[in-house]
Order: structure tokens, then C-alpha cells, then sequence
């Protein structure tokens, strides 16, 4: 064993108090060394290295004079030299290389506070001169780590007779508890722990450290400094070693061991206590105390600051769940308020869910297009509901049912006297709309008079009733649709494209139903369940034979469609099971006609074929792949490659259980 490590090894102290017993390694150095290495990271973390000799080798092999328990670090891993202007660092053609501050060398001249790895081991580079007083450099101290269930303040039952230094403790303990315990804001825990440190340790300078997003970096989020005191440059090496470790760290000079005032030097001789802040496994934030000048922290101060850490890591553990069971009400309470017959699970829909969901929230003018009959209201209502003014009015009106003078009357209102029979004022939809959401049904249907008169109200937010002279501020949420393709309308001169700019802040596009084919069969068997109860029949099922027809048909009116053709099948079918006889005739026909259809190749009709045996089995199996495979005599892995080939992978998604 070579000497210098027999020398420089660890003081390991067993204490006992009450039922737990802990270890506190202290790591002594002398004023005599030339060069210290502080292990901050690998299986050595917390040890402490003197170079004396003129050239010491580290690496796994015990002879070494810096010797590593890492299987990482080869036998003779790098050297340190000691030249006349300081010290430089080799490589001695490790398997793994030697880096420093992060990059690979060969050989390099080392600075004070340089980083050096080898292996899975992280160094702390401290070098000194002859120039400097040999007491003077910070390295030379002095470290008591504790494991932060070792507090005295976390063993109770060992306290039958606490004497008045640690009842004085524990009752700040318990008026920090008291006070943290109702807090659910992270800023307000971490300021009271704060406050709890500075009023219970006597340090010049207390600071909390918060992890950073990735937990790679922390940041002074709040310091207290006593009066006639600097806030002193942070002790790295602690911080480090009690992040790395997740332990409480108590560093002081070594002149300080015995809790003596410290020696006239020139360095800083700060007392350093340095405790984590854990959220399960996870290092959250750091207690940062320093006490310069004449204070000397002791075991006590580092077993009451652990305490406080273990009350706030509680506290900011709660905080996070707090907030993250805040998070998922509202996510609950949003799906909650979305209309229920908005029923689907293809991607499209899934899309259309996702852009309700981003612009619910912002109140921004929402434009939906689609065709005829794909829930466009539906949408709106969604938005409305998923919305902050949720509570507030919902109004719809269709552009394109009244004329333009009555259509005018009823988004603006009238003055009493404004037109024949306006025999009193009356509030347009704009006006009873106020505070909520209006929804502009068939937009592309408005005159060009009223398209003016609605790029005014989106611009200067008012409004002016017909015949009146003052204008009247609107709050809405203006929500508007149409089945037209109004870059169209505006290039053919019918829509004003300033009005489009305005309108078409977000466009959410309802799909058609012949592109979700893979929800029919769920949207057959909603509609089907409240026409039942409508209708006074119990216990309706679709029979296979009408699924597949429903799915089938390419549905030009599109949901609206569906939702009529399900209910005449509940009020013309006669028995539980709905078949293809109760659907509409000209559906039915429609079918036949198109599978009765010859395509114009061979080639197109194998294909045709093929889709329509598939669809059926796929169908019949319940989206099953494997019974449908089964049915059609094909190996499973076989079907899911014949439904990429025939497109109906995306038609059927959500329908077809493609895991099974």
C-alpha cells in the first residue's frame, strides 16, 4: 500500500444517537501540500488526494499513488508533473482517455480550479505556491457529510431530554411546519425556508438554489445577507458533493476544526454548510449557508439545516402535485364540458380534438370549414365549452337563412323608429352575445354591406344598431363557418379578402365522413342508442351485414346523413337487430351499384375486390386483424401488410384493432 494513501485515507467517526447510527467522514489536510485533488463525481466522491511528490500516477492499480476502485479508470490512467512554472497533467494511454474541463488531451498545464476525469471519476484540480501562506488555500478544509436521514431532529424518540439549544431548534422546526404546511406556491416555500435558515443557523449569508429545467444547472433564486456582511462567491466543491452524493455538507478550514476562531490569512475562510432539497430521487434545489468573518458552523447547525431541507422538501413536494393535480383537473374538467355527440377516433378527428383543445383558451377568431352535414356547429360548441367563458351565452345564427334587411336587424339590433313595424329598440345577437361566443353559421353567404359591417365590429370591437347614432362596445368570441372555399369567393370577387384575413385567424377543418370511414361504425351505434331511447325501442344492434353497408357508402351528407338514416331504421325496423333492409333504399342501391360496378382493368377490379373482402372481414371480426385473417385464410402478419397496400390502413384505424 503505498504511504501517501495510508496518510491521506479517510477518518471515519461511528456515533450513536438513540436508535440510528450514522458516519461522518472527515478529510483532513495539511499545509504543507503543494496540490490537492477533491473527488466530485465517481465512486471516490468526497475524497481528498495531496500531491507531494514530483509526480504522482492515478489509476486502479494500488501502487499508484492516487489509487481508483473504478473499473473505468485503467491501471496507470494519467500522471501529474510538477514543472517549475506548475503542473501539467499526461495521459498514459488510458483505455478511455483523460479529460480536462470536458475535452480530451494528450497532455495539458493545469490552473487552479481545473476539472480532471478519468473514468467515471471527477476531480478538483487546487494547486498553491510558496508565495501564498500554506494556511491560506481554500481546498485546505475540513468535511463532515451527513445522510439526510440522520438528523437528530428527524430521530425524536432519541430526544426524551433535549437540552435548550436543540428545543429551540425544534421549535423552529415546528413553527416552519406550521407555516409551510398551507403554502402551494414553490416561491412561497422556498422564501419561508429561507427566512427558517436565517433566523435558526448563524450565517452571514444564507441563498436557495433551484434545479433548472434538465436538472443540469442551479440557480440562486433567493439569498439573505446579515448586515455589515458581502454575500460571499459560492464553495463548489460542497455544492457539488452534496448534490452528487444527496447528502448534507459541512466544509471549514482546517484551522477550524475544533470550532477556533479562524488565523489571520489571506484566502477566504468561510464555514460552508451546503444541504439538497429532494423530491423522491431527485435533487430539486440546495440550502446554501456561509458564515464568514469569526462563525463557525458545527454538526448541530448541519443536523438542523438537514432538518429544515427534509420540512421543505415535503412542502415543495406537495407543491409539485398540487399543481400537477391542478393541471389535470382542468385537461378533465375541458373534456368534460366538450359536447358528447362529438364522437370519433380517427386521426382527423384526433386533430380537430387537438386544435379545439390549443384554441379553446385563447378567445382567437376561429374559422371552421367543411362540407355540408360534418359538425361545424358541433365545433364551435366544443370551442365554446372548452373555453373560459364557457358560462357565459352561446349564440348561433345562419347567414344564410334570413334576407339581408332582417339579417342586419338580428346581428345588430334596431332603434325603435329605425324601419317600418320597429315599434321598440331592440338587441341585436352581437349585443345578447356579449361576454360569450357568437357563432356566424354560413359566413360566405353575407352581402357585401354586411361584410362590411362585420370587418368593422372585428376591428374596432362595437357595434351600431340599425337607425341608431352611438356605437356600443361588444366583448365576443367570434366563431365563424362555412362549406364554401372562400380564397375562391374572394378571387371571384364575392368575399372580401380583408374580412378573410380577419376571420381566418385559426382554421379548423371539419373532415368529411368518407375520410373517416373507421368512426361510422362508432357514430352508428351513438346515434343508434338515442334514437332507441327517442323512440321508445330498447336493446337495438346493428347487424354486421348494415355495418357493412354503412361503411360502405361515401355519405355526401355527411354525419347530418347518417344521424337521418339511423333514425328512419329505428323507427321502420321491427326487430332488435337493425338490418340492411331497415336503411334507406337509395343507400342501400347505391351499394349495390357500386360493387356491382365493372372497373375499367382487370387489374382494378382484383384490386376492388380485394378492398371489398377485407372491409367485409374486418367488419365482421369487430376490427379484429387476427380472426379476420383467420376468415380469410391469410397470416396475420400477411393482412397488415394488405392493408397498407389496399389504403385502408388510415380508413380504418381507429376501428381495426391492429395490436391484437
Amino acid at each position: 500500500m503505498n504511504p501517501f494513501a495510508m496518510n491521506n485515507a479517510p477518518r471515519v467517526v461511528q456515533s450513536q444517537k438513540g436508535f440510528q447510527t450514522y458516519t461522518i467522514r472527515s478529510y483532513m489536510t495539511d499545509s504543507a501540500s503543494r496540490a490537492i485533488l477533491v473527488a466530485i463525481a465517481g465512486p471516490a466522491t468526497g475524497d481528498t488526494f495531496r500531491i507531494d511528490e514530483l509526480r504522482a500516477v492515478i489509476g486502479r492499480d494500488e501502487g499508484n499513488s492516487v489509487a481508483l476502485p473504478d473499473p473505468s479508470v485503467s491501471r496507470r490512467h494519467c500522471e501529474l508533473r510538477r514543472t517549475d512554472c506548475g503542473w501539467t497533467v499526461h495521459d498514459l494511454g488510458s483505455f478511455n482517455g483523460t479529460f480536462l474541463n470536458g475535452e480530451s488531451v494528450r497532455e495539458a498545464e493545469l490552473q487552479d480550479g481545473d476539472r480532471i476525469r478519468a473514468g467515471e471519476t471527477e476531480f478538483l484540480f487546487r494547486c498553491q505556491t510558496s508565495r501564498v501562506h500554506e494556511g491560506a488555500a481554500e481546498s485546505l478544509r475540513a468535511t463532515t457529510r451527513f445522510e439526510l436521514h440522520a438528523s437528530r431532529y428527524l430521530q425524536l424518540p432519541s430526544l426524551d431530554q433535549p437540552d435548550p439549544r436543540t428545543q429551540r431548534d425544534l421549535q423552529s422546526l415546528v413553527r416552519l411546519g406550521t407555516v409551510v404546511n398551507g403554502l402551494r406556491d414553490r416561491d412561497q416555500v422556498e422564501t419561508e425556508l429561507l427566512r427558517a435558515a436565517f433566523d435558526a443557523v448563524p450565517a452571514t449569508h444564507v441563498a436557495i438554489l433551484r434545479a433548472t429545467v434538465d436538472s443540469k444547472d442551479f440557480q440562486c433564486v433567493g439569498e439573505l445577507v446579515r448586515d455589515g456582511h458581502a454575500s460571499s462567491p459560492r464553495h463548489q466543491s460542497a455544492t457539488d458533493l452534496a448534490i452528487a452524493r444527496k447528502e448534507g455538507v459541512l466544509t471549514k478550514p482546517a484551522s477550524l476544526q475544533n470550532n477556533d476562531p479562524p488565523a489571520s490569512l489571506d484566502g477566504p475562510q468561510d464555514c460552508v454548510l451546503a444541504v439538497p432539497l429532494c423530491d423522491t430521487d431527485d435533487v430539486i434545489g440546495l440550502l446554501y449557508l456561509a458564515a464568514g468573518g469569526s462563525g463557525v458552523f458545527d454538526e448541530q447547525h448541519l443536523e438542523l439545516v438537514i432538518a429544515i431541507a427534509g420540512v421543505g422538501s415535503v412542502a415543495l413536494q406537495n407543491v409539485r402535485r398540487f399543481e400537477a393535480l391542478e393541471a389535470e383537473t382542468e385537461q378533465l374538467k375541458r373534456a368534460l364540458r366538450m359536447p358528447l355527440n362529438m364522437t370519433g377516433d380517427s386521426p382527423p378527428m384526433r386533430q380537430v380534438y387537438k386544435t379545439i383543445t390549443k384554441v379553446a383558451p385563447t378567445g382567437a377568431t376561429v374559422l371552421i370549414t367543411g362540407e355540408t352535414g360534418t359538425g361545424k356547429e358541433l365545433a364551435a360548441r366544443a370551442i365554446h365549452a372548452s373555453g373560459p367563458r364557457h358560462g357565459r351565452p352561446f349564440i348561433a345564427i345562419n347567414c344564410a337563412a334570413l334576407p339581408e334587411t332582417l339579417l342586419e336587424s338580428e346581428l345588430f339590433g334596431h332603434e325603435r323608429g329605425a324601419f317600418t313595424d320597429a315599434n321598440a329598440t331592440k338587441k341585436g345577437q352581437f349585443e345578447l352575445a356579449d361576454g360569450g361566443t357568437l357563432f356566424l353559421d354560413e359566413v360566405g353567404e353575407l352581402t357585401p354591406v354586411l361584410q362590411a359591417k362585420l370587418l368593422r365590429v372585428l376591428q374596432q370591437r362595437e357595434i351600431q344598431r340599425v337607425g341608431g347614432t352611438r356605437p356600443i362596445a361588444v366583448d365576443i368570441h367570434l366563431i365563424a363557418a362555412t362549406n364554401r372555399r372562400l380564397p375562391e369567393e374572394v378571387r371571384a370577387g364575392r368575399f372580401r379578402e380583408d374580412l378573410l384575413f380577419r376571420l381566418n385567424v385559426i382554421e379548423l377543418e371539419m373532415p368529411p365522413l368518407r375520410k373517416r370511414r373507421g368512426d361510422i361504425p362508432m357514430l352508428a351505434s351513438y346515434f343508434l342508442a338515442r334514437a332507441a331511447e327517442r323512440y321508445g325501442r330498447r336493446a337495438l344492434v346493428l347487424s354486421l351485414a348494415a355495418q357493412r353497408c354503412l361503411v360502405a357508402y361515401d355519405w355526401p351528407g355527411n354525419v347530418r346523413e347518417l344521424e337521418n338514416a339511423i333514425d328512419r331504421a329505428v323507427i321502420m325496423g321491427s326487430s332488435p337487430e337493425i338490418g340492411v333492409d331497415d336503411l334507406p333504399e337509395t343507400m342501400v342501391e347505391r351499394v349495390a351499384a357500386d360493387i356491382t360496378t365493372q372497373p375499367r382493368s382487370l387489374h382494378a377490379a382484383v384490386l376492388e375486390t380485394k378492398r371489398r373482402v377485407v372491409r367485409a372481414a374486418l367488419i365482421e371480426s369487430r376490427g379484429r386483424v387476427t380472426d379476420a385473417a383467420r376468415q380469410l385464410d391469410l397470416h396475420p402478419n400477411y393482412l397488415h401488410r394488405l392493408l397498407t397496400v389496399l389504403g385502408l390502413r388510415s380508413e380504418f384505424e381507429s376501428f381495426i384493432n391492429l395490436d391484437d
